[in-house]
């Protein structure tokens, strides 16, 4: 495949610099993977760039326009906030590799746009510190699901990046960036045929360049010029799943999607070094949100990360591939349940949640009980109720004084959230 087969999109920058950038994870459960060491120590011939044909990249806009806003979530600051689950290794002077690998699964991690989310994505980042600047420089190379990126597609997606002197570079391209003639794939190719499918990326320092590879096959290369000659070799090396999100409680999930430590976690490992007497041992490096997003290290190097977000109010871990609830179950005798859900499709088809339950005693019956101010949301009302002969009504006003609507057990009632309040009547 050559320069006219790739995808050159782009979007913000996959990493936020805290010690190391964010990035991301994929792959599935196994039992510890006997280490099968991608060669990077063995230089190949040398490869082939064409550099006539240099892809500039794209910056990533910080917003994706016309999305909902999500009341009960918490905003990032500035539109967008990565979180991240990492493994890192930082090295002693003297002994920074010049080659690093690890493999993960290619995934297709379900991203919460109706939330307003950017991207997730599984990474090897490698860096290290000007020397003049005190600034870090670093390449990336692993696999998202960006749609500003990739031409609109929910697709996991090949992907490089740079930063140089802390200034964040374009996707797949600019900064010197040049694809490998004959890549296959190239910088910002589609990986949908290989979700399912574990890959080995590779930075390997060659010549005056830094190349990437997938499985051993090049992908291209940033030139040394890039950095001033002064990134030749990695002082950190950060593995890692990552989302870059609109609120703090997103609903997207990171690599396979299943929880760290669970049978569908995410694994990265076979992690390898080239061009050191350094022994490769990740640790745990930072956690944003272990509540959705996890970390566990089966050996120093394998480490398993990703999860599921929460559901779409940010109160609870949500399912795996949407923003539906949990679980709605149903009311107890004598109760009424509603579900406050995000359904931007207007019909109330997808969405999710915040159950809970109001029971009803004498004092309550043929009460008129308030619900939220209105919004663009939906909610969804269920009773369980015939049992005890008695109604529940919904009403289209302010107040229970305005039409009203029947809610019997055989159906849930979804309705918009301008319905404000509902009664019960004997």
């Amino acid at each position: 495949m050559h320069l006219t087969k790739r995808r050159i999109v782009a979007l913000f920058a996959t990493a936020a610099m805290t010690l190391g950038l964010c990035a991301a994870g994929a792959g599935p459960a196994q039992a510890d993977p006997a280490p099968k060491p991608v060669q990077t120590s063995v230089t190949p011939p040398t490869p082939q760039l064409d550099r006539a044909n240099k892809p500039a990249g794209v910056k990533a806009p910080k917003g994706l326009p016309g999305m909902p806003s999500v009341d009960s979530l918490t905003p990032c600051a500035g539109g967008v906030c990565y979180k991240y689950a990492t493994g890192r290794q930082i090295f002693s002077a003297g002994q920074e590799p010049d080659g690093i690998s690890i493999r993960g699964t290619i995934a297709k991690p379900y991203l919460a746009t109706v939330q307003g989310d950017y991207h997730t994505l599984i990474e090897l980042s490698i860096q290290n510190v000007d020397p003049v600047s005190g600034l870090r420089n670093v390449v990336e190379i692993g696999s998202s699901v960006d749609p500003t990126v990739n031409g609109g597609s929910n697709d996991p997606h090949l992907f490089v990046f740079s930063w140089v002197e802390n200034a964040p570079g374009s996707y797949n391209g600019g900064n010197g960036w040049a694809d490998a003639l004959g890549c296959d794939p190239c910088a910002g190719d589609s990986l949908a045929g290989d979700i399912g499918t574990a890959k080995a990326f590779t930075w390997q320092h060659i010549g005056t360049d830094w190349w990437a590879s997938v499985n051993g096959t090049y992908v291209g290369a940033f030139p040394d010029a890039t950095w001033g000659g002064d990134f030749t070799d990695a002082q950190t090396v950060q593995v890692f799943a990552e989302g870059a999100v609109a609120n703090q409680e997103s609903c997207t999930d990171t690599g396979t999607g299943g929880h760290a430590g669970t049978a569908s976690s995410t694994n990265l490992d076979q992690y390898t070094l080239s061009g050191t007497v350094a022994t490769p041992v990740l640790s745990q490096g930072t956690t944003t949100d272990p509540s959705i997003w996890a970390f566990t290290q089966p050996s120093s190097t394998w480490i398993r990360v990703g999860g599921e977000g929460y559901n779409s109010v940010g109160e609870a871990l949500g399912v795996k591939g949407s923003c539906a609830p949990a679980a709605e179950g149903t009311p107890a005798a004598s109760s009424l349940q509603v579900w406050k859900e995000q359904c931007p499709d207007g019909a109330a088809v997808t969405g999710c949640n915040s159950a809970w339950s109001q029971p009803w005693s004498g004092q309550t019956i043929n009460q008129c009980h308030a619900l939220s101010a209105p919004d663009d949301k939906w909610r969804r009302v269920w009773g369980n109720y015939l049992s005890s002969g008695k109604s529940i009504y919904v009403y289209a006003g302010s107040t229970c004084g305005a039409t009203r609507q029947l809610v019997t057990n055989a159906s849930k009632l979804v309705t918009p959230w301008d319905i404000h309040a509902w009664a019960r009547a004997a």
